[in-house]
Parts: structure tokens; sequence; C-alpha cells
């Protein structure tokens, strides 16, 4: 786990963007949600932070309707995230 003010500012994103996903402020949590996955350090899907981070993905993705489909924007525009999701996604469902 990460220590200092890199894991205290990825908790905070991470609770403003629950709190926008509660609000059905897709868009908004998606931003605080990809903040916080760009403010962890390589290799990113290895830290115990990026775990609220994919629930919080998953989360607006399902409550949006669009999974496969916000999935498939989300990855194709940041380089290295499909991977690392994927590790990181299929860890978090086991």
């Amino acid at each position: 786990m990460l220590q200092g003010e890199r894991h205290i500012k990825i908790q905070l994103l991470c609770r403003e963007g629950e709190g926008h996903a509660s609000a059905g402020e897709y868009a908004e949590a998606l931003a605080c949600f990809m903040e916080a996955w760009e403010a962890l350090p390589e290799p990113r899907e290895s830290y115990a932070d990026a775990e609220p981070i994919f629930r919080g993905f998953t989360r607006v993705l399902r409550a949006r309707g669009d999974l496969a489909r916000g999935l498939e924007i989300m990855l194709s525009s940041r380089t290295g995230l499909a991977p690392a999701m994927a590790r990181g996604l299929k860890r978090y469902e086991d």
C-alpha cells in the first residue's frame, strides 16, 4: 500500500468519485477514478490502492448500463490501461 500524500490523494479522489456516482454524476465520477488511477506509480495494478479504483470504474460503468462500451472507450483512450485493467480486474473478481 502506498503511504503519504499520494495515498491520501488517491483515497480522496475515490471518495469524491463515489460521491459523484451516488449522485448519478457518472462523467465526474469517471474523471475522479481516472485521476486516481494516473496518480498510482507503475505497475499500477500491483498496489492495494488500485482496488477501490477498479471497483469505482466497474460501479460507474454498470450503473450507466454500458459496461462493455464504456470500457472500450476508456481503454482505447489510455495507452497501457488495458493490460493493467485486465490484470487488476481479474484479480479483483477472483
